[in-house]
């Protein structure tokens, strides 16, 4: 009987059918004719400036769900850009006598400026520090409104004419802020369901990750800080003309909170979620006086209420309960298989970045050294690795390996020496710039953000996506390529049966399986593996030792292992670090004789194996 696969909920759960533009579409169809529905029956009602400003901080909404909700950036500056735009367009309107759009043209050119050095600079930090640096941002802006007579100080501006004649009217006016809001839906929900959305998910939850696929993370995160800050800019301009006046108390730390419990309560990581917490809160004082005059209690109950018990708001309530409601008119299943390789692997549909001699060498290292205070970690290490095959790395706990990996990734800057990649030197570039050369790698303990599901996570390593921009992303059906080449590697592996489940569901050898087809998903020309075989089975490790040697017809692997068992089943070579200098490199059968080796590493003679097993396949592991 087939099992259930293990749910992700998550907007990149599966493949959009019919096109990645059909959910977004969808989307803001949908809050489309729920807008123009609201408007129609408040067209006469004293409500209808309430549902102005709920469609109108829907815009700011949908920049933080981008912004907090998938990239983690949790900061409060959106108010500071939200001023910028009705700041902008009531001085140039009133003082100069501009049209409302050069108002909105010069809100956005301010704002993409500023956002870009603010995102530059404060994204150096990250959690509560960026939240507090985005706090002292928004404190700094209140305090010089306050004390800019051009911009009215204390006393705000007002006088501000509606965009037009026809807009004058509140209905009109109403209907362009819905327009705004869908565009605005639509390009956010389209954006986080590509492969750009993808990069963002990996970044948001594990950088060092995130590098290793080659994504320039800062570049990154500095485009969805400016996202944000633009959508709030707009927000702030359509507010400034349909309000008439502004003033600095409208985008202070009590608005900013506001916002924050209207993102929260809707739910995170749903593009339409602060839309819901927006109508929600603005609409709670029209139900009765009572209300508005303990609305401050109300939204700090609230608040607790979602942080504590409905971590992902409204919207997330609501696909508790249709999940719910879907699981009950299923019949019992049989639980998922989430251990390692099941089915017949086709190793020979996996994707080969190049594919070389098998003698010049893929890697040279010369004299690599790193230091962590003044302990040599270390310590000019010199290897090369053949262009194809298997090379592993053994030696004690504290002898350098990780570390020396992290050297050659680039995931830790060296002190000395040089490393070399396919004949370029990379000794000084980044980790993402040398994933993009073909260099991937695993970790030692496994990292697949849980968040995702197998496939996106394998689709993550594909890197279609490293180099693309706005458009690229909105026109370039990115995401269905990764998803087409991850399920290319996960049947090559033989677990392409684990596709929708969650990472965090499968047994660790099924995590370490997912992790190499993530690995490979990139066609790299060289593989760094960081103890692949580490807590599985002899089965498992059978099943993985097979794998890599296929793998290794095609491509060099370069790998930390302490299993000299699992290493004879791979290769006759190795290499021996310890107190972070190479010690030996050579044939595993004479590392027993070697008294340098047994003095520094094994301590006694072990039971060194000379010939692999037989390569026949292994009983499925469970």
């Amino acid at each position: 009987m087939t099992a259930t696969p293990t749910p992700v909920p998550h907007l990149l759960r599966r493949g959009l059918p019919g096109g990645e533009w059909r959910r977004p579409t969808v989307t803001a169809l949908g809050v489309a004719v729920v807008g123009a529905l609201a408007i129609g029956l408040l067209a006469d009602d004293y409500r209808l400036p309430v549902l102005m400003t709920v469609l109108v901080y829907g815009v700011v909404l949908v920049g933080m769900d981008v912004q907090i909700g998938y990239a983690n950036q949790l900061a409060m500056s959106q108010p500071v850009f939200m001023a910028i735009g009705a700041y902008s367009t009531a001085a140039v309107s009133t003082h100069l006598d501009w049209p409302p759009l050069a108002g909105l043209a010069t809100g956005l050119v301010i704002t993409l400026v500023l956002g870009y050095v603010v995102a530059r600079a404060v994204l150096r930090v990250a959690g509560m520090a960026l939240t507090l640096v985005s706090l002292f941002l928004l404190l700094i802006s209140g305090h010089l409104l306050l004390v800019t007579e051009f911009l009215g100080a204390s006393n705000g501006l007002g006088g501000i004419p509606p965009l037009s004649r026809a807009l004058g009217d509140p209905v009109t006016f109403c209907f362009l802020v819905l327009g705004v809001l869908v565009v605005t839906v639509l390009v956010a929900a389209r954006v986080m369901g590509s492969a750009t959305g993808l990069e963002v998910h990996v970044l948001a939850e594990d950088e060092a990750v995130a590098r290793s696929l080659g994504i320039n993370v800062r570049r990154r995160k500095v485009q969805v800080f400016v996202f944000g800050a633009l959508l709030a800019d707009v927000a702030g301009f359509l507010f400034a003309h349909g309000q008439g006046f502004i003033a600095p108390e409208q985008f202070d730390v009590a608005f900013a909170l506001s916002l924050m419990l209207m993102f929260f309560l809707g739910g995170r990581r749903s593009i339409v979620g602060g839309l819901i917490g927006a109508a929600v809160l603005l609409f709670l004082p029209t139900i009765d006086p009572a209300v508005a005059n303990n609305l401050l209690i109300i939204q700090g109950v609230l608040l607790t209420l979602v942080l504590m018990f409905a971590r992902d708001g409204i919207v997330g309530l609501v696909r508790l309960a249709a999940g719910a409601v879907a699981r009950r008119g299923r019949p019992d299943v049989e639980p998922a298989d989430t251990g390692a390789a099941t089915a017949e692997p086709d190793l020979a549909a996996l994707p080969h970045g190049r594919r070389g001699g098998g003698v010049a060498p893929i890697l040279v290292t010369d004299g690599v050294r790193k230091q962590f205070g003044g302990l040599a970690a270390v310590d000019g290490v010199s290897l090369s690795v053949p262009d194809r095959g298997i090379l592993p790395i053994v030696g004690p706990n504290g002898a350098g390996k990780t570390t020396y990996f992290g050297v050659v990734s680039g995931l830790l800057p060296a002190d000395g020496g040089t490393v070399h990649l396919a004949g370029a030197d990379v000794t000084r570039l980044a980790d993402w710039r040398r994933a993009r050369l073909g260099l991937s790698r695993t970790f030692q303990l496994v990292r697949l953000p849980g968040s995702l599901s197998v496939l996106d996570n394998v689709a993550s390593g594909v890197r279609i996506a490293n180099t693309a921009g706005l458009w690229r992303s909105l026109t370039r059906p990115e995401l269905t390529e990764a998803r087409a080449q991850a399920r290319q590697v996960l049947e090559g592996l033989g677990i392409a049966d684990l596709a929708h489940q969650d990472p965090g569901g499968l047994t660790l050898a099924g995590q370490r399986f997912v992790e190499l087809a993530r690995a490979l998903a990139g066609r790299p020309s060289l593989l760094l593996l960081d103890e692949p075989a580490s807590g599985l089975s002899d089965a498992q490790r059978e099943q993985m030792a097979q794998r890599l040697r296929r793998i290794a017809e095609h491509l060099p692997i370069l790998l930390i292992e302490h299993d000299l068992d699992f290493i004879g089943r791979l290769t006759d070579h190795v290499v021996v670090l310890a107190t972070g200098r190479s010690i030996y490199e050579g044939e595993l059968s004479g590392l027993a004789a070697d008294p340098v080796v047994a003095e520094a590493y094994l301590g006694a003679a072990p039971s060194v194996p000379h010939d692999a097993p037989p390569a026949a396949e292994p009983q499925p592991a469970t």
